[in-house]
């Protein structure tokens, strides 16, 4: 059997395993996730360290415009909760048509899933260059902006063990707890929050 994953359109679906066909209703929507032999460059951890029980990392990757190449964002320690949710977008006043639906399909009706998690970040171990733990911050924040030609920003994959959720960032939080003597931000939190 193959693992949950949350899709962009907002309903659940089954990532295919071994030998299945792929999720119905997703053609267009996300690229096919490889199976786990062969999703080594996505996986946060090598196989060796996998085999030896070695917990994966969460990994962030965007999804979109991907000619320009992969961009991962893997982070240093996953996170130590993570929040679903499911928002219902009805407005009772739309006007109905006579067998009780909408007028238009298409109307933006219908749910939405949002992910929502902290990711700490700490870089006081780095060399001296490369301390600024801002790094990660500005990465997820260029991912916020959208792509050239079109009106949304890229896709993003937030994907930890079986949860692969996939979908837009909505908000990055930026809370710096820890600074080097020239104010350089060496440890914080990161409150990250993703919508299909």
């Amino acid at each position: 059997m193959g693992e949950a994953m949350i899709s962009p359109l907002g309903r659940a679906s089954r990532e295919a395993g071994p030998g299945e066909a792929g999720p119905e209703g997703l053609s267009g929507a996300l690229p096919p996730l490889a199976p786990d032999s062969e999703a080594r460059a996505f996986s946060p951890t090598d196989p060796e360290a996998a085999a030896a029980g070695e917990k994966r990392k969460a990994v962030l990757v965007r999804l979109d415009d991907l000619e320009q190449g992969i961009e991962t964002l893997e982070v240093k320690w996953s996170p130590s909760s993570y929040r679903l949710s499911r928002t219902s977008r009805v407005d009772g006043a739309e006007p109905r048509a006579a067998n009780g639906f909408s007028r238009h399909p298409d109307d933006g009706q219908g749910s939405r899933d949002s992910l929502s998690t902290e990711l700490f970040l700490d870089t006081t171990q780095e060399e001296p260059g490369s301390r600024d733990a801002r790094r990660a911050a500005l990465m997820l924040r260029r991912w916020m902006e959208p792509l050239p030609g079109r009106l949304v920003p890229p896709r993003i994959l937030f994907w930890w063990g079986p949860l692969r959720f996939a979908g837009f960032i909505e908000e990055v939080e930026e809370e710096w707890i820890r600074f080097d003597p020239d104010g350089t931000p060496v440890r914080g939190r990161l409150r990250l929050s993703l919508r299909s």
